[in-house]
């Protein structure tokens, strides 16, 4: 009992003393992309027993470490500056590690692993995927996988898009349907779908696909009856036919009887397009047209339900009422496909269930259909039944399977990247060397564009440089930089897109360090002062401690109201100087509590207030920005909207349905009690501060107990009680 309480008491001073010492890993973002370069800053508050090395260093995914060519420099014992580029690997999170760090502290000998997690971003490979298989002409193997492959690489390859839909507009049949000689439904349903996202003309395509619809209320239908002299009966009423006849069908049942033989044409017109339907020469025959509401898979054929929903499915989504009954009731309760159109275009709660009781969980995707037990997975359906589930827990499981299918079949790649990924972008990358520049002379600053993009790059630096402002980046530059004697510190800021990279360089000795000094105190412990950073902290540094990074609200012209938040410090050091302004026209009804803080440490808290049409009494709609910003050049935008009303039933609708939509608190109030008081927030480094004495009041509490509950001689030494603990 004794020696257990002991030994973690033991453990637990370890831990405490461990913790009390940090390494500060430091990149100017979070997210990268592939072949970008990251830098890397080090500082510790301790001072390793060996120099930082490349064998330090580790970039990893979950287990697996990623090869890398790393580049460091060492600034001060303290003091490390890494970079390298970004591998070609998967979009995923990834963790760089400063590992096995050995140094001394109170006598004994430790060793930590510092870890920073960075995001690398990459387009999916069924872009590239996409790309190897369009042919010369621009077109794939059909039209269904031509439009949508012209409409999933839209945003990302719009030069082999545009080719794609080229290849669609010549090959459109003169009724305005796909293929051209061969029409069907489902290639002239995709075809329309990707005309309408490009602007382009699509009254014919539409036309035909609404008039493919087994519809008898579509269009107009004529019955034209050819004789020399005949009398014939249609739906029971007589006409004498010498030469033609011409009837108007009011009902899509016909019964037509004839005493000589009769030539019987039936004509359907829609907008101007006239299509004969029957064509024969009888006596008596009964006719019926088609108005079950379906589609087939050519023009007005027998019912099928994938295409009746694929085209009920595009002509909604290019705003078409379209008739939807037989659909809604002949779906089949085996196919993946039927339930996932069903509970997609009509929110049918059975499909709903159907599909989330059919998933197969190990893959989270769905077979063709549920028979004999067969659970193969059929991608195409899994498509239509992840899109129709957004709203449930499955989406996000289904899209991960799905993201992964993107390289096997040109239309499942399309039809994926064009429901789940239309929001990616093929961005400008660039790469650079070196990443920071120590105590040297002259450099050469290599540039490179990737992936073959032309690249507009802002340049910031001291004239000596030569390097021009503002130029275009089509493969490599290399600039030769020759630094003049007495040269201060500097940086060279490359802007580009919307990223950048600042490249210090160091001609002095001491580096952004605040009194660098040793100390010797009675515990012998090396103390070393703050070291200022050389990179710019992220960005996006300051965070609005807020689910909803927005504020949309609706007041009465008469009320005011304050609206509070909270913001924090995300970087690893000190910002100084927060400032905030106000764009569009807020400044008109919006005023700040405070126009700035003179600075907030890491993780600190810090409250704003805004108070909110004090005694203006207006109305109309006021929106823009309060974007906040500081003197390290990092900016956060909080995007406000608010819309005044004399109208109390617009104001009671919308803020009834909008109750929920800000998570930002609000205070309203009167012009008597607009000021009320508000506390400040408590910042987050004293609650640290509290939290540390939770360890040292539990040893504390282990302490006690040892001393009451261990029998025998007492050995206070703690080098003895580590030997009693290595004899055993």
């Amino acid at each position: 009992m004794k020696k257990s309480l002991l030994y973690i008491l033991f453990l637990l001073f370890i831990t405490i003393s461990v913790h009390a010492s940090s390494i500060t890993i430091t990149t100017p973002r979070d997210t990268y992309s592939i072949k970008e370069t990251v830098q890397v800053e080090i500082i510790t508050d301790i001072k390793p027993l060996n120099q930082i090395s490349i064998q330090n260093l580790k970039l990893t995914n979950e287990s697996t470490e990623i090869p890398v060519q790393y580049f460091i420099e060492k600034l001060s014992d303290q003091h490390y500056f890494v970079y390298f580029n970004i591998p070609d690997v998967e979009k995923d999170k990834y963790k760089f590690q400063i590992k096995n760090i050995q140094y001394v502290e109170d006598g004994f000998l430790k060793q930590k692993t510092e870890i920073k997690e960075i995001y690398i971003n990459k387009i999916n490979s069924g872009f590239y995927f996409l790309l190897s298989k369009q042919n010369t002409d621009g077109g794939f193997n059909t039209i269904s996988e031509t439009a949508i492959a012209s409409l999933a690489l839209k945003n990302v390859y719009p030069e082999n898009a545009q080719r794609a839909l080229n290849y669609l507009m010549n090959n459109q049949d003169e009724e305005g349907c796909y293929p051209k000689n061969n029409c069907n439904i489902k290639d002239t349903a995709f075809a329309l779908l990707a005309l309408k996202e490009f602007n382009k003309e699509t009254l014919k395509t539409r036309n035909y696909l609404l008039d493919a619809q087994n519809n008898f209320n579509i269009g107009k239908w004529t019955l034209s009856l050819y004789s020399g002299n005949s009398q014939c009966a249609v739906n029971n009423k007589d006409y004498h036919v010498t030469g033609k006849q011409t009837i108007d069908i009011e009902s899509p049942d016909m019964a037509i009887s004839c005493q000589q033989s009769t030539k019987v044409i039936l004509r359907h017109s829609f907008l101007g397009n006239e299509r004969i339907t029957y064509n024969a020469e009888i006596k008596n025959i009964s006719i019926m047209i088609d108005n079950t509401g379906c589609f087939g898979k050519e023009y007005r054929s027998s019912c099928d339900y994938e295409a009746t929903g694929i085209s009920t499915y595009v002509l909604q989504k290019i705003g078409q009422e379209v008739r939807t009954d037989w659909f809604e009731k002949n779906p089949s309760d085996k196919k993946t496909i039927d339930q996932a159109l069903l509970y997609l275009i009509k929110n049918n709660p059975y499909a709903k269930d159907w599909l989330l009781a059919n998933v197969i969980t190990d893959s989270n995707a769905w077979p063709y259909e549920t028979s004999s037990g067969q659970k193969n997975i059929d991608v195409y359906s899994s498509i239509f039944a992840t899109l129709s589930l957004k709203d449930t827990e499955q989406y996000k499981k289904s899209l991960d399977f799905l993201e992964r299918q993107t390289t096997k079949d040109p239309l499942t790649s399309s039809l994926i990247l064009y429901f789940f990924l239309n929001a990616e972008r093929k961005n400008p990358v660039i790469s650079i060397f070196p990443g920071v520049v120590y105590k040297k002379d002259s450099f050469k600053l290599i540039m490179k564009s990737r992936d073959d993009l032309p690249v507009a790059v802002d340049v910031v630096a001291p004239n000596f440089t030569d390097m021009p402002q503002r130029f275009t980046l089509t493969d490599i530059n290399i600039f030769e930089i020759a630094i003049p004697k007495h040269q201060g510190d500097f940086n060279i800021e490359i802007r580009y897109s919307n990223h950048s990279y600042v490249i210090p360089v160091i001609t002095s000795n001491t580096v952004n360090m605040t009194n660098m000094t040793e100390q010797s105190n009675k515990s012998n412990k090396t103390q070393y002062n703050i070291i200022t950073p050389l990179l710019q902290p992220p960005k996006n540094s300051i965070a609005i401690l807020s689910k909803r990074k927005y504020i949309d609200d609706i007041f009465l012209k008469k009320d005011q109201a304050i609206k509070e938040f909270n913001l924090t410090n995300t970087w690893d050091y000190q910002l100084n100087n927060i400032t905030f302004m106000l764009t569009g026209n807020l400044n008109e009804v919006i005023e700040l509590e405070k126009d700035r803080f003179t600075s907030i440490s890491k993780d600190e808290i810090k409250h704003q207030r805004l108070i909110i049409n004090k005694n203006k009494n207006i109305t109309g709609i006021y929106d823009g920005e309060l974007i906040i910003m500081s003197d390290e050049f990092t900016e956060t935008k909080l995007p406000i909207k608010m819309t005044f009303t004399e109208d109390q039933d617009l104001y009671d609708r919308q803020k009834t349905a909008g109750s929920e939509k800000n998570n930002i608190v609000e205070q309203d109030t009167n012009k008597e009690n607009f000021t009320g008081s508000s506390s400040p927030g408590i910042t987050k480094s004293k609650k640290t501060y509290l939290i540390w004495l939770i360890p040292f009041i539990i040893l504390l509490a282990i302490a006690l107990a040892v001393f009451f509950l261990a029998k025998g001689p007492k050995n206070n030494n703690l080098d003895k009680f580590i030997e009693g603990l290595n004899r055993e």
